[in-house]
């Protein structure tokens, strides 16, 4: 099915790979673009990447524990959407905005400032899954503690610069963190939205006529329980083994098929570049003052850790981020 004619205000200028309703548009530019995304096109720029999400980043942190005599806070919702402009930067304009090191750039301000601009998909999504998954290990201790275990075990250099292949090859529970991470609270708030084709389309025993606009609930997907067990619970071993295998293609995240994300492996790069690293090299923990964690339950949630209430457009950010997104770290002993 193509997608609707909402995808129509998203065309600025022109039509676009995300905003196209042209299939045959759609092809013709993914197989354009699509080499510099592919795995190969990636691992071409994995260099300069690496230089903003591991070194400058480091840089920074490193900065404010100067700073701190040892113990800072800092606000990763902000820090992350900091990294993924200046990647973006990098990647389109051949010069990052540098943000990370001067605290934020007015294009974050322009993209937060308007919601419906494509530039705030590329930008946005990626901090935004990265911000849940931090979020998520805050909640459950544990769980957390597993993580760093297998990282710090795989790698036990601190100065040694964890890699996308390593995190794939070496970390199968951190991947399986972030495929849950991204089950419960995806970076899209929207529906997946599609025009049913010529002639109509039978849908769960109902005909739909043709031209009628659908909506796939990502959200829903995600929390049906005939796919997933206990869908409430935050469990990264169901991503694991044969059967954790199977269910990772029942993430749909990034869309699936023929107009999955264009950027999805570059997502992931700089999810695993950003995390392993900071966590091979960091001791985080949630502020005294913080309004969630692991013993503040939801009743709604069968009483799993209370998750801070989100704010769903066409992404689905922390709805209160200057609060409930700031983290005390300090050097890993």
């Amino acid at each position: 099915m193509r997608k609707t004619r909402a995808y129509d205000r998203f065309a600025n200028v022109d039509q676009s790979i995300f905003s196209t309703r042209d299939e045959e548009f759609n092809r013709m530019r993914r197989k354009q673009v699509g080499p510099a995304f592919n795995h190969v096109g990636l691992n071409s720029v994995e260099i300069l990447i690496t230089e903003i999400c591991v070194y400058s980043f480091k840089k920074k942190l490193d900065e404010l524990l100067s700073k701190s005599n040892g113990v800072a806070q800092f606000n990763y919702y902000k820090y992350f959407q900091n990294v993924t402009s200046d990647v973006i930067g990098e990647l389109v304009f051949g010069k990052r905005f540098d943000s990370v090191q001067n605290d934020g750039h007015p294009i974050i301000d322009w993209v937060n400032s308007a919601m419906i601009n494509f530039v705030l998909v590329r930008v946005d999504t990626t901090s935004i899954a990265m911000t849940w998954l931090l979020i998520f290990y805050m909640l459950y201790p544990q769980i957390y503690k597993n993580v760093v275990s297998e990282i710090r075990n795989n790698f036990p250099d601190k100065d040694y610069i964890i890699t996308h292949q390593d995190a794939k090859n070496k970390l199968p529970y951190f991947i399986a963190t972030v495929y849950e991470s991204l089950r419960i609270r995806g970076s899209i708030g929207s529906a997946l939205l599609r025009e049913s084709p010529i002639g109509g389309v039978q849908l769960c025993g109902y005909f739909v006529p043709e031209g009628t606009d659908l909506g796939m609930s990502i959200a829903g997907s995600h929390n049906d329980t005939r796919i997933w067990e206990t869908p409430e619970s935050f469990n990264p071993n169901r991503f694991l083994g044969p059967d954790g295998e199977k269910l990772k293609k029942e993430v749909v995240a990034f869309s699936s098929g023929v107009r999955v994300c264009i950027g999805k492996n570059l997502a992931w790069m700089q999810i695993s570049l950003i995390i392993t690293n900071m966590l091979n090299n960091y001791e985080l923990e949630l502020p005294n003052d913080s309004n969630y964690g692991p013993n503040i339950l939801d009743p709604n949630r069968n009483n799993e850790p209370l998750i801070p209430r989100d704010a769903s457009f066409a992404t689905r950010p922390p709805a209160n981020p200057e609060i409930d997104c700031n983290i005390i770290f300090r050097k890993r002993v």
